[in-house]
Formats: structure tokens, sequence, C-alpha cells
């Protein structure tokens, strides 16, 4: 070892002269100072014949004593409220990292030097926290020991005695009083620097962790006495320490991870749905079950390897059931196996996604959460978001995608872009998982952060339906080039309904969840950063050209031709309205991606649909609508032909002569649409039996058309006879959350869209009871004067 330090030392060619204190605090300073530090260090192992190395203080002594910087020019050291000078800081640095940490006798005092400065210097702080003098250098100084002992690999760090500390260090006059002070007194010239050291406050959590994961990707053996002393904490309920404990036992899911990695290894795990040999799998046998993981592993070779046993070993720590038995587990391992044969499955995008959720859904179901829908959300090569993947219980679509840049989802785009929860820019650190649940008045909150309960206001308490009362949110990212920097590919996101009170779901969800990213985000960047996730785009844009209209192309183009000219009119509408929309879409992501408004396809639809005068009037409501709504129950191609006389048409109108401005043709594609769903849900009368309601009979099924008129406004209610709705399937409705599947009720969907997108109104639903099971539907629209 003198050997080596001697050679190092003849490399710094450098002039020398003896001073004590030369360190200067400004970055710059204090590389030069490591600089320094390291030659000194190097110098001292060459003319010291046998150091002694018994304390931190006396090796210094002996530095001065023995060594001379290489400095021409020293400068006293600057007067700080640091407990830790600029001349320890450099020798602690560059004695903590390589190549010093390389020799095992220096190393191992270095090692005593710093768990004594630390257990030392916890008791500073305890004695700072009780006289409520606690300052931010002191925490400076904290934090700088914490990654030495880090770096040294010291378990110390997650020991019961430091969890002790931990507690102290978040009692009112520690951390919560600094973070406080910092806020209050975040205005003025300091502002930006007091919102920085509060920022740093409030993430110590997130840099504590990461020294933890640190030491456990060292040695995952190390996540079952991390969960073991993680009880002492158990006991504590304040939210910060509740917030370490869940960050903690996120990251000890690592030895998992590490069982994974071992058997993967293993010559036949790649071989256990994809038989050698063979150049993709079949489609059929991708939906395959656990069952062959589950039989793999109990092979010998697996079964009694030491990652086994210890994978075991913490499955008992924390509570969980046996590898054998471990459903999460096998999910885990399933997907794993799905990413990493990704390449062998000669399968559309869409199936690959769609088995990708149906299995991320189990590890919730496994943990007993039944998730009702879920969704993905991705960029594309442009950074515009895609909802690749959006299926609720009824395997409809939940989530409005024309609302992503709006405020209503203002907290979903800032969280992907690698925000805070509370709409603050991070200074180095990305929230990857969160979970969000509903006050009493609906409102969303952050279940995580440890400021209590808060309603976050830029995200819509719409964005799912009222029904569901949980949301949770996992973050996908690559590193990119840049330091400290990532590039946000993608959200998942699961909601479903709770009985439970405002609280997160099991740890164990979220661990799976921070385990499969990785996995997961490559498989993002494999297909969604490619001419296949194009293709893919221009496909779901196909579609949607060909099924917007709601009730297929073909019947209407069928009535059209065989009907008069005002059918053939209703399909000329609907196809320039279907074209508008798909062109309003695409341009609004064009111009929100470089940040200008949008506003060509507004002034298209204006220029196609103008309000002309007495465009509706008596006539129209009480003649030609009724006469539609006859036609439509009569029409073959729609769900058989059924008689519907001008009796069963009720028209109110009031006033009783109505003249409003608006575009005939667009309120007629409505009507029709509405009339067409009214005719899917109507009431089969069965044998002429009359059906006996709460008021009176009904022999035939019955349309209500309410028209009322204001100056600015007009107001059409289109109700029918049908069905009572199942409990729930109102409000869904009323939320535009569709309970039938897209391409069955796109009509009314396109409907709302139009109305909303080109801001000419807007509809609603409401039902009445007529008896126990027959109901009024009704569609309500409301119309502006000027579209």
């Amino acid at each position: 070892m003198k050997v080596h330090f001697f050679n190092q030392a003849r490399k710094l060619n450098t002039d020398q002269n003896r001073h004590g204190r030369h360190f200067s605090p400004d970055k710059i300073s204090r590389h030069l100072d490591m600089l320094m530090a390291t030659h000194r260090v190097y110098e001292y192992f060459t003319v010291v014949q046998k150091p002694q190395l018994l304390t931190f203080e006396s090796f210094l002594q002996d530095l001065g004593r023995y060594t001379h910087s290489p400095a021409n020019d020293a400068a006293p050291e600057p007067e700080t409220d640091s407990l830790i000078s600029n001349e320890q800081a450099a020798y602690l640095k560059v004695l903590t990292q390589s190549p010093f940490t390389q020799y095992e006798p220096l190393r191992t005092n270095v090692f005593r030097w710093v768990l004594y400065l630390l257990t030392d210097f916890q008791k500073e702080v305890k004695i700072q926290i009780k006289a409520g003098k606690f300052t931010y250098a002191t925490f400076k100084d904290l934090k700088f020991l914490i990654r030495r002992a880090g770096l040294l690999n010291s378990n110390y760090l997650f020991s019961k005695q430091f969890f002790g500390f931990l507690i102290e260090l978040y009692k009112k006059d520690g951390i919560p009083k600094l973070i406080e002070f910092y806020t209050v007194n975040s205005t003025g010239l300091l502002a930006e620097r007091h919102l920085e050291i509060k920022n740093r406050l409030e993430e110590f959590y997130v840099f504590y962790a990461a020294q933890i994961k640190e030491l456990l990707l060292k040695n995952e053996s190390r996540c079952i006495r991390l969960e073991h002393n993680l009880k002492v904490l158990d006991k504590c309920d304040d939210l910060h320490i509740r917030q370490i404990v869940r960050v903690l036992r996120e990251e000890s899911g690592l030895t998992i991870h590490a069982f994974y990695e071992n058997i993967s290894q293993d010559n036949g795990w790649m071989s256990i749905y994809h038989k050698r040999g063979k150049k993709s799998l079949e489609k059929e046998p991708i939906i395959y079950p656990n069952k062959p993981i589950a039989d793999f592993l109990k092979k010998t070779s697996i079964s009694y390897h030491q990652k086994y046993l210890s994978l075991n070993n913490y499955f008992s720590a924390i509570g969980r059931v046996p590898i054998e038995r471990n459903n999460s587990l096998l999910n885990y391992l399933w997907l794993r196996y799905f990413f990493a044969n990704d390449r062998f499955n000669q399968i559309d995008l869409d199936d690959k996604t769609d088995f990708i959720m149906s299995k991320l859904k189990n590890i919730l179901l496994d943990h007993q959460i039944s998730v009702s829908g879920s969704f993905l959300i991705v960029y594309d090569s442009k950074n515009d978001p895609f909802f690749a993947y959006d299926k609720n219980a009824q395997g409809t679509r939940e989530i409005d995608s024309t609302k992503w840049g709006t405020s209503d989802m203002l907290f979903l785009q800032e969280f992907l872009n690698g925000k805070q929860a509370n709409g603050a820019s991070s200074l180095k650190e990305f929230k990857t998982i969160i979970e969000l649940g509903r006050d009493g008045d609906g409102n969303w909150n952050d279940l995580y952060t440890p400021e209590g309960l808060k309603p976050i206001s830029t995200l819509s308490p719409n964005v799912v339906s009222k029904s569901y009362q949980r949301l949770m949110l996992v973050r996908l990212s690559k590193r990119s080039y840049t330091k400290r920097s990532e590039k946000p590919q993608a959200i998942i996101g699961f909601y479903y309904t709770t009985d439970k009170p405002l609280s997160a779901a099991e740890v164990d969800v979220a661990r799976y969840m921070i385990l499969l990213r990785e996995s997961f985000s490559q498989f993002i960047q494999n297909h969604h950063e490619s001419d296949e996730f194009r293709k893919w785009q221009l496909a779901e844009i196909k579609q949607k050209m060909s099924i917007l209209s709601g009730h297929g192309k073909e019947m209407l183009l069928n009535i059209a031709l065989r009907e008069d000219n005002h059918y053939k009119e209703i399909a000329y509408t609907l196809l320039k309205v279907q074209r508008l929309l798909i062109d309003k879409k695409e341009e609004f992501r064009e111009a929100n991606r470089i940040g200008i408004a949008s506003s060509r396809i507004n002034r298209i639809f204006k220029s196609f649909f103008k309000a002309k005068p007495s465009a509706l009037n008596t006539s129209y409501f009480k003649k030609d609508l009724v006469e539609m709504a006859t036609d439509i129950f009569g029409f073959q191609e729609i769900e058989n032909k059924e008689t519907l006389s001008a009796e069963d048409v009720q028209v109110t109108l009031d006033p009783e002569s109505i003249d409003f401005q608006f575009d005939k043709d667009l309120l007629n594609m409505f009507c029709f649409e509405i009339l067409v769903n009214a005719k899917k849900n109507r009431w089969l009368f069965l044998d002429d039996m009359p059906h006996e309601g709460y008021e009176e009979s009904f022999t035939t099924n019955r349309i209500w058309i309410t028209v009322k008129k204001t100056v600015q406004m007009l107001e059409l209610s289109i109700g029918n006879t049908g069905p009572r709705l199942k409990s729930g399937e109102l409000q869904k409705i009323q939320e535009k959350k569709n309970i039938k599947r897209y391409d069955y009720s796109s009509g009314i969907e396109m409907i709302n869209t139009v109305l909303t997108e080109f801001e000419i109104g807007s509809m609603s639903f409401e039902e009445d009871y007529l008896s126990a099971e027959l109901s009024r539907f009704t569609v309500k629209l409301v119309l502006y004067t000027e579209p």
C-alpha cells in the first residue's frame, strides 16, 4: 500500500508549502480542496512509516505535521454555522471514495471514524432540537455524514438506533420547523434560495431512501433485516415517518428482483412457454397461466438455491405466503418473462398491451383490490399524449382524452412530466407512484403526502366516474443522457371502489409496480417510439373514422338511399362532422406540441354550420321531429321494425310559438342519433299485454319532446320509455362514462363532443321511474344561438 501511495504522490508535481487551513466554501474551491486533500493523504502514507490512525482528529493533526499543501496562496477558512469544517469535509469525502476505500486497513479505520462522527453528531442534533435551535447548517452536516456512512456500506443507517433518531429528527422542532420557516420566508431577495432549501428539507426522505437502496443493491439479504428493524417505526404515527416507512418497504422488494435475476439464468427458464427451435410464440399460448412458472420453481436447482431460501425468509418477514403459493410473485415473474420474450411474441401491440394491463390488475386483485378499470397514456416520439389503453369494468373508455392539456387533467400532465404532487417542480427527484383518494366532497387527495390530506385542484373529480374512490398512478420514464434528467414515457393508471377510509393500499402493490417499471419502460421504448407505434396510431384514427357515427355508416347510408333527401342530408352532415372532429384532435395535438392556439377547425366548423333565421320553429318540433321518430321506429335496419304512431309522440313547447336560430342540419343529426338510441333501448311489450305503471298503463313505447326557449338558448329534451337503469349507471352516463361498448354508444358521445368542442351547447341525462321496471330516459340538449 505504501508503494502505491508513493507512486501516486509522484504524479502531483506541485510547489509545496506548509499551511494549516486553506479551504474555501464555493463549489469550485471544494473540488480543489479535495484535490489537495488527496495529495496530502498520498504524501502522508509515503513519509509516515507506522501510521497510528487512532482518531480522525489525530489523523488531521498528523497530516498537518507530516505533509505539505500544494497550494501557494492559502486563505483562512471563512466563518460558517457548520459544525463540520471545510477541511474535515474534504478529507472525509476523499477517504470514503475510491481508491482509498480499496485498502482494508485504511477503510476499516475510516469506517470507525465516520460511524463515531455520525453517532456523536446525532447527540448534537437532539440537543439543538430540544432547545428549539435546529438549523439548516446542522441539517446539511447530518446529510453529509449519512452519505459518508452510505458510501462505506454501513448497516447502521437502517438500524433500530438510527430509526429511533429519525423519530427525534421529525419532531415539531426538527425538520418540520425548518420547513415552516423557509415556507414563510420564501419571499423577497432570498425567495429562490429559500424555496430551494425548503425543497431539500422536504425531500430528505428521498435522499435517505436512496442511501438505503444503495445498501440493498449491494446485498439484497439486507432486506430481511430492514423489514425487522422497520417495526420500530411502525409504532410512530407521524406522517413524515409513515412516508419513510412506505418508501423503504417499497425499496425492500429488491430481494424479489434478485431472485428473478437468478432464476432467469437457468437453462429451462426461457423455454417455459417458448419451446426451443421455434422462432415465435403462437397467439393462443400467450394467455398462458402461472402454473408452468410455479412448476419450474419446484426444480431442485431452484428450490434449494440460497436466493430461493432468502426470498422465502423475506416473505416470512413481511407476512406474505411462501413462494409456491404467492400469486403476486407468480404474476410478477409472468410479466418479467413476457417482457424478456417480447421479441418472440408475434401478436399485435394492442393485444400485448391488453395482456400486460390484465396481469398488472391481477397483482392488485391478489391484495383484495378489485380494479374496475385501467389506462395507459403514452408519449409518442413528438411528446404528444396517446391513450394507448383505456378500459373500465364494462370494457369501454373511461377517460375523456379531449380534456388532456386542460385544467381538468393538469395534474396527470405534470405527474407524467415529473412534477411534485402539489404541482411544484422537484429539484432532483421525480415521483414514480402515487395514490389518490376521494374526500367527502368527491375531490382527489394525495394519500402519500406527509402534509396531510389536501384537495388537488388540478385534477377534475370527473376524470373517472365518481363511483370510484381510488386512483393509483405509476410513472414510466427513461434516464436521459444529461445528468439528473429523465425522459417521461407513460402513465399507468388504476381506479377502483373501496369502502376503506382515506388510506393507501398495501405497500406490496407499490413494491411490485416499482419492480416492473424498468421492464415496462423498455417495452414502451421498443414499441411506442417506433414505426410500429405510428402504425397503431394510424389504425386507431381509421377505427374512429369508421365507427364515430355510432350506429354504423352502412345502416345510415342504406336508409338515406331508400328514403328522401332528408336522411341523405343527415348522412352528409354526419360525415362532415366526423372529419372535422378527427382533424380537430390532430390539430390540437400539433398546436399543443408547438405551443400555439388551435382555431382553424373551429372556423371551418362555423362556416359549415351557420344559424339561419327561423331555422327551428314550431312546425319543426311538432311535425318534423314527430315524423323522424315514427320513421326511425319503423326502419327495419334499426333493431327490427316497430310501429310508433304520432299519438305516441308527446310534444310540449314553452312558449307555444318557437323561433330559434340554430343550424337545422346539425340538430337533425343530433336528433337522429338520440332517437336511434331511444329505439335500441325501448321497452319490449310481449303479447300485447299492457304494462302497469305507477300512474297509468302502457301498451306501446312513447316519446316525449319538450322544448323551452330563452333569448340566448334553447333547451330540447327527448325522452323515451325503456327498462330502468341499473344502480350507478345513470351517474356514469351523466359523467360521459359510457356503460355500453364504444362502437354501440359513440353516437351520443359524438353529440357531446360536438357540443363541447365547438362550444355550441351542452348535454345531460335524466331518468324518471314509471314503474318498478319501466322508466323514462331523457336526453337534454342546451343549444346556444350562435354556433
